[in-house]
């Protein structure tokens, strides 16, 4: 089995259950953020999907979204290989807390899920500075196993750059972008995606 829980850091934990009545600790990692998912993405890789985060003195503070990449091939020893960070404070996506929000084929190598980012702080990443993008991530995995941004779908023109500055909602803007021009779901049907 493989948990996480979560205080100021991430523990992943490799757990044998073998015999269910003594279950044993194998192996666990610590790392800055932590998960709230864990998708499987083969029998040696494990994605997370959750927060990025800072801490200061007994407080933890969520910054951006976090998607991580796990090697757990040696159950005493789970690796994160790669991390990618999306967005600030204030950032978030469904698959956080909703598998079915995630599209995921490991052979037509897409890994996407819809997400509302707002940018970091520039002085303080702990500040909400408002949203600059909400629609599908499209992440990918490279030869090295990294994951990469292979696009972005956006159904909101104003903020269509997931990497781009936030920007100002008007009263009639905020319907469309937290409403009825907001992505959910996405799926594929051969070559073409859909939201």
């Amino acid at each position: 089995a493989y948990v996480v829980t979560f205080r100021t850091i991430d523990p992943l934990f490799v757990i044998d259950l073998e015999n269910p009545q003594s279950p044993r600790v194998l192996g666990e990692l610590k790392i800055p953020g932590y998960s709230t998912y864990l998708h499987p993405y083969s029998e040696n890789l494990l994605l997370g999907f959750g927060y990025d985060v800072m801490t200061e003195g007994e407080q933890a503070y969520n910054l951006g979204l976090k998607v991580s990449l796990f090697d757990i091939s040696d159950f005493n020893n789970p690796r994160e290989v790669s991390t990618l960070l999306l967005g600030g404070s204030g950032s978030y996506a469904e698959v956080l807390y909703n598998h079915k929000s995630l599209l995921f084929s490991r052979e037509k190598n897409i890994i996407a899920f819809p997400a509302t980012l707002a940018n970091p702080g520039s002085n303080d990443p702990r500040i909400y500075t408002g949203p600059s993008y909400q629609g599908l991530i499209v992440l990918g995995l490279d030869d090295s196993r990294q994951l990469y941004v292979r696009g972005s779908v956006t159904h909101f023109d104003k903020l269509a750059d997931p990497f781009g500055p936030s920007a100002e909602l008007n009263d009639k803007d905020y319907p469309a972008f937290y409403g009825y021009d907001a992505i959910y779901r996405s799926v594929y049907i051969g070559d073409i995606l859909y939201t």
